[in-house]
């Protein structure tokens, strides 16, 4: 597969990287008419048995397509912190966002690793955890309408080309990429853990306008290598993506 990104070339680079802070960083993004797929992962440090589909995780940031025909998203969920290990990336909205797919019919249960590939569930992760075979699988209709996603100086602005009622929510999220934590107690006690493609930042914006701003949460500065971004509309009806931009902030020629 063909490395698209990633800190691997020089030490010297991939430590500069780590240095960066959200307020410094800028993006510039516009979507394609084919929507790439939305890969939400449903994760938690406290579950022994997540590990596995994390590591699978970040192996997709040196696969091709990243961005444009595939977004990772891994959303850290609270209902395991009470198992002895309190998951700092966790949140309740995150577990809320799974159990409403579950409300909605789209996926039949609640649990962890639990993969969502652009509102439909992918149980067969477990026995096929192949790229190729979902993206094969899950197909997004064509949309012309232009999603736009901008990031400077700590703040997000994102415009949409489309009929407005025709889209349900307006989402923005921030993902953390080389994050690593050493689990002291619960049911991964003594691991070291890595994530990329971490929830940090998750925004439901009011889809009655075309345009919207907002402050991101810089709170994990400290904690992460890099930084990505997603904004996506989604289908009126159901909770399945209509358009989507998603990449990398890089560090601003100004800094």
């Amino acid at each position: 597969m063909k490395i698209v990104t990633g800190c691997a070339l020089t030490l010297v680079s991939c430590f500069a990287f780590a240095e960066q802070k959200l307020s410094t960083l800028t993006a510039d993004l516009t979507s394609q008419d084919k929507p790439p797929v939305l890969l939400e992962l449903y994760t938690s440090e406290g579950c022994s048995s997540c590990p596995r589909a994390d590591r699978w995780l970040r192996k997709l940031d040196q696969a091709e397509g990243l961005w444009t025909e595939y977004v990772p998203m891994a959303f850290h969920v609270d209902y395991w912190n009470y198992l002895g290990w309190k998951d700092r990336f966790s949140s309740q909205r995150y577990s809320d966002r799974q159990r409403k797919y579950q409300n909605d019919g789209q996926i039949n249960s609640v649990y962890t690793p639990g993969f969502i590939v652009s509102g439909q569930e992918w149980r067969s992760w477990f026995s096929n955890p192949s790229l190729e075979y979902v993206l094969d699988k899950v197909q997004t209709p064509e949309n012309k309408a232009v999603l736009q996603l901008n990031v400077e100086n700590g703040r997000y602005q994102i415009s949409y080309s489309g009929e407005l009622s025709d889209i349900g929510d307006v989402n923005f999220a921030l993902l953390g990429m080389g994050i690593k934590t050493s689990v002291k107690r619960g049911e991964n006690h003594g691991r070291n853990l890595e994530h990329d493609f971490v929830v940090l930042d998750w925004q439901k914006l009011d889809k009655n306008r075309d345009n919207w701003t907002g402050q991101i949460d810089s709170q994990y500065d400290h904690e992460v290598e890099g930084y990505a971004v997603v904004a996506w509309v989604e289908n009126a009806a159901i909770n399945t993506p209509k358009q989507v931009v998603a990449g990398y902030l890089s560090r601003s020629e100004e800094s």
